[in-house]
């Protein structure tokens, strides 16, 4: 089995953007203006669904809505339900990346659901570079990757956040991690290890989410956190892994000034808190929003994670 090699690929943070599906267009973007402040735009209508982008600190989130073409999209929503659907990550050298992974016996494919055996597709229905997926059940989850092109900026329907922390009634400074569930961390360790020079920053037990969790970064600095949370007996995660038994990104999480003010917004937009501490909040799943958000107090986790 072919080992990471950081001269043939190299991993860009923070993610290019977080997907997720929702029930309504419109409902979506309403949702995503009442909670975050910040305006969603509709664009990039393709492969049978309808696309909502919103930049939210220094993270894109896509929201997709399938129409009745986009078959394996309304696959995933009849099984999960309006959920995060997979994370995207910036490469220089995707093509490395894509042999390097199938030697690791990962199995990646094109926009279109085709097995890639050889360079790398650019989308056929448009893009400024190849772009490529996992297939969800060799990583852990689904993830996406594109190669970054010398024109790439900020995209027109979603341009560089201008709301700062101080006038965000969430009051996010930063996005802070993304936590994915897993069957078994220990083993999706070795593979964000082996497959993409993942580097181990801490573990523990997270009582909000209900997880034993490890954390790692992957990418050139200052590189992306991403929880890895294996279900305890009981908890958030565990009702829904209950329902779902697979590996998941479950939220995008944002570290925030007072937490307490944030909660107070939460409620005051009509979403409920599914779970939360004096460090880390946890929003209800939504079909408007089609994913949860967690918000952590800047500080609080300098225990686990520089936040």
């Amino acid at each position: 089995m072919a080992s990471y090699s950081p001269q043939s690929f190299a991993l860009q943070g923070p993610p290019y953007h977080v997907t997720q599906c929702a029930g309504d267009i419109e409902t979506a973007k309403r949702a995503f203006g009442r909670l975050f402040s910040r305006p969603a735009t509709e664009g990039n209508v393709a492969l049978g669904r309808r696309a909502l982008f919103c930049r939210i600190s220094d993270l894109l989130v896509e929201v997709m809505v399938p129409g009745a073409s986009a078959t394996t999209l309304n696959e995933f929503v009849d099984r999960f339900g309006h959920h995060f659907h997979s994370c995207a990550f910036y490469v220089e050298g995707i093509d490395g990346l894509a042999e390097h992974l199938r030697g690791q016996g990962i199995r990646i494919i094109d926009t279109d659901g085709h097995r890639i055996t050889d360079k790398v597709p650019i989308p056929r229905f448009g893009g400024t570079g190849p772009v490529m997926f996992t297939h969800p059940a060799d990583t852990f989850g689904m993830l996406e990757f594109k190669e970054r092109q010398e024109d790439d900026g900020q995209p027109e329907h979603a341009p560089e956040d201008a709301v700062t922390s101080q006038d965000d009634p969430l009051g996010i400074r930063k996005f802070a991690y993304l936590s994915i569930v897993v069957t078994d961390r220990s083993a999706a360790t070795s593979l964000w290890q082996d497959a993409f020079g993942a580097s181990l920053l801490s573990s523990g037990t997270n009582s909000v989410l209900g997880t034993q969790s490890n954390f790692i970064r992957i990418g050139a600095d200052p590189g992306t956190v991403i929880e890895l949370g294996e279900p305890l007996e009981s908890g958030v995660v565990a009702q829904e892994f209950a329902r779902t038994q697979t590996s998941i990104l479950f939220s995008a999480n944002f570290v925030v000034g007072d937490l307490e003010a944030t909660l107070e917004h939460v409620n005051s937009v009509g979403l409920g808190i599914d779970a939360h501490d004096d460090s880390l909040a946890l929003t209800e799943s939504s079909p408007d929003l089609g994913a949860r958000f967690g918000f952590a107090q800047a500080g609080a986790l300098s225990d686990v994670l520089e936040l």
